[in-house]
């Protein structure tokens, strides 16, 4: 059996399972619009805007700042395992100051700590911008959770602390009619869709914040989830993980084959293979599978520190990549799995 992992444009892995040649495992595309999104309004740090048609973020004329929060559920739609390799975002802005506007650079950062998306509004009649006074558990300027002890670090959020210090991707916004904009598909977009389908209880979405907040006329209103024909859009390119029956492999030599871009791998060293599925009866998971990782010239220091049993061979690849400053070079490189004996066996 031949199963291979590819790329739009560039193939990447190739694992040399036997002479069976199935179809080939592709790069997947799913796109999710956000399951929560709310505005922190300086000018209402009590209020909430999450159940309106928008979310705001920049500067008013006023010199009074908003900042928007968008959250999607990555775990939904992308398997456990599977091999982020792009992300981008695609907001819609559905209104710019009426008495003019600057254009500027937004950007958004990983958040850092969970907070509540609220249902509020503006009353009728009221700004549509300032919403309404939160209710319990509602994200606010002030609070990440309203009528509770869970703040911001700082009023608005702090960086490094409610969220990443840098940004992991940046769009230049001017007016309406330049819509949609794309924050594209930076390393960090990728880096953060990952960890949220690794690690889902972390998941917290992102903060849209303007670079230049100390600007007035940069204030944007952006489509929210609740504005379905102008709602956010996140376009994830992924490859699937690769499963292999244990049960059926143990003491098979594999074959991994390694494809470059250049310098880069086109998947992350770390990340290839995903995991082992390991269903023999009446055995722990931890005990079905240990994996041996050999260069193509069969010589690696300290290989015997690489071991790792049960889901695969992560910790492998990312500690001999490690040491190799250059990365890996092209080329096959030999595993076999083992039981619970948890040693190496070397072709």
């Amino acid at each position: 059996m031949l199963a291979r992992v590819q790329r739009i444009g560039d193939w990447a892995i190739l694992l040399a399972l036997a002479v069976h040649w199935p179809q080939p495992i592709r790069a997947e595309t799913v796109v999710l619009p956000p399951v929560a999104d709310t505005t922190l309004i300086e000018v209402a740090p009590n209020n909430n805007l999450g159940g309106q048609l928008f979310a705001n973020a920049g500067t008013t004329q006023n010199f009074t700042k908003n900042r928007a929060l968008f959250r999607f559920d990555v775990p939904e739609s992308v398997p456990p395992g599977a091999t982020i390799t792009s992300a981008s975002v695609a907001f819609e802005v559905t209104k710019q100051p009426v008495d003019g506007y600057a254009p500027a650079n937004f950007a958004l950062y990983r958040v850092l700590r969970p907070w509540g998306e609220g249902v509020q509004t503006a009353a009728q009649g009221a700004s549509p911008g300032l919403g309404a006074p939160a209710t319990l558990n509602e994200a606010t300027w002030d609070h990440r959770f309203a009528l509770t002890t869970n703040t911001w670090a700082a009023p608005g959020g702090a960086a490094d602390i409610d969220y990443a210090g840098t940004p992991s991707s940046t769009t230049s916004v001017y007016g309406v009619g330049d819509s949609p904009y794309v924050f594209p598909a930076e390393s960090a977009l990728a880096a953060d869709v990952q960890y949220w389908l690794d690690h889902s209880q972390s998941n917290f979405g992102w903060m849209l914040i303007c670079q230049t907040e100390s600007e007035n006329f940069t204030a944007r209103r952006f489509g929210s989830r609740e504005n379905t024909n102008k709602a956010p859009i996140l376009t994830i390119e992924f490859i699937p993980p690769l499963r292999i029956d244990a049960a059926q492999r143990i003491n098979d030599d594999f074959q991994i084959l390694l494809g470059f871009f250049g310098w880069r791998p086109l998947v992350p060293i770390d990340k290839l293979p995903a995991r082992f599925d390991c269903d023999q009866p009446h055995r722990r998971r931890s005990d079905c599978a240990t994996t041996a990782i050999l260069p193509p010239d069969g010589a690696i220091a300290g290989y015997e520190r690489l071991q790792k049993s049960g889901d695969g061979i992560a910790a492998c690849f990312a500690k001999y990549a490690a040491a190799q400053a250059t990365g890996l070079q092209r080329g096959p490189y030999r595993m076999r799995l083992t039981t619970s004996q948890r040693r190496f066996n070397i072709p």
